[in-house]
């Protein structure tokens, strides 16, 4: 799924995995500051990331792509990091993550051009009615980023994540389709910050129709 980036002169492909992204993203990983807001611990080696990638492209519990960039319209792709989709009830309510590894990029609208495309795929294709999703509360340009694709805060758990000599609150957040919203709130009930998440999700879901290929 390619989309071009709005602050970033370049294009946003979403892809499978190939040969040579576990090496670099094992590189990528053994940087600090990532492992801090993407709960991991340790180096991983280019061995264990071949073994992660084998378990995602064998499971059915989950949807991964690789992302990249190609920086001129018939240039090299980077490969960047990844994001995924987690079933939690079939595919009527998912857990979407990501992995935007290469730190240099962050601020420049990659992931946010990235949840476009995986909330389009979330609900146009795979007809979930929400996507749940989570993030350190340091990391606010993760929560800005996710809240500008219509996702609403709905939750924390105080000082569940410990890095850098201190505890973190880990913040919330459900994304909901808003042709579905009926269902899970049939009385029309829905609450006024849900409401006005969906309106950013419906503005995502149109942004990103008018991106994709047809097939």
């Amino acid at each position: 799924m390619p989309h071009r980036c709005d602050k970033q002169d370049v294009t946003l492909i979403m892809r499978p995995a190939q040969d040579g992204d576990a090496a670099r993203l094992a590189e990528l990983l053994g940087d600090f500051t990532v492992q801090q807001f993407l709960f991991l611990q340790g180096g991983p080696t280019t061995q264990d990331e071949q073994d992660f990638l084998e378990r995602l492209r064998t499971t059915s519990e989950e949807i991964v792509w690789m992302v990249a960039l190609r920086r001129e319209a018939e240039g090299p792709e980077e490969f960047v990091g990844l994001t995924s989709l987690r079933r939690q009830r079939n595919n009527s309510r998912l857990t979407s993550g990501i992995n935007l590894a290469n730190r240099t990029l962050w601020g420049k609208g990659i992931a946010g051009a990235t949840h476009v495309l995986r909330t389009w795929y979330a609900f146009c294709e795979l007809g979930a009615y929400a996507i749940d999703s989570s993030y350190v509360e340091v990391n606010e340009a993760s929560g800005r980023a996710l809240a500008h694709a219509g996702y609403a805060e709905v939750g924390r758990q105080p000082r569940a994540h410990f890095t850098a000599g201190r505890w973190y609150d880990i913040v919330h957040m459900a994304c909901y389709n808003p042709q579905t919203a009926g269902v899970l709130w049939p009385r029309e009930d829905i609450p006024a910050a849900v409401r006005e998440a969906m309106s950013r999700t419906e503005a995502t879901l149109k942004k990103a129709t008018s991106i994709i290929k047809p097939r």
